[in-house]
């Protein structure tokens, strides 16, 4: 816009637009970014103290705390849809925990998060998707502690003494532990 101020002598003075136009240019280039800067430091402090105090509720086994918390922190992490899964596993809602868990199948987090079907899996008392669970671990992620922790949720859960119902687990594991 074009902003045009008469001056006391009556002659048309652009000098209102040039004052206009560097008070514009300070406004995108600096205080803008640095009140997005700002904003973002903020929002990165409030998460952290929602992380903190959600961390706190599972501590004392209040999982819809620890939920409800979690879903005011905003926060899409990897980490806290685990926690959101582990919370809803210990409200004893497997099937919700589940679908947060598979949430992270495809990303950086898929070995912890197919332990964490396992274990719901098997807390729902499906041994057959646990155990499916698990091989997908053992294929997936060899060498790892989420295929140290999947061979010990096996002995854990005393699944070798189930050798008729999972003919095909001592050919699945054997492998494994052998190279171990």
């Amino acid at each position: 816009r074009l902003i045009i101020a008469r001056s006391k002598m009556g002659a048309l003075d652009f000098s209102a637009k040039s004052a206009n136009d560097k008070a514009m240019k300070d406004l995108k280039e600096n205080k803008i970014p640095a009140a997005k800067a700002k904003l973002s430091a903020n929002n990165g402090m409030i998460v952290s103290a929602f992380t903190d105090l959600a961390k706190k509720a599972m501590e004392a086994k209040n999982y819809q705390t620890a939920i409800d918390l979690m879903k005011a922190s905003r926060d899409a992490s990897d980490a806290t849809k685990f926690r959101t899964g582990n919370a809803l596993q210990g409200l004893q809602k497997y099937d919700e925990a589940i679908a947060e868990y598979k949430k992270l199948t495809g990303g950086s987090s898929a070995e912890i998060a197919e332990n964490g079907i396992a274990d719901s899996q098997h807390l729902k008392g499906n041994d057959r998707e646990a155990l499916n669970a698990i091989y997908r671990t053992l294929g997936n992620f060899q060498n790892s502690p989420a295929e140290v922790a999947a061979l010990a949720k096996i002995d854990q859960w005393g699944l070798q003494k189930k050798s008729s119902e999972f003919p095909e687990m001592a050919g699945q594991i054997s492998n494994v532990y052998i190279q171990k």
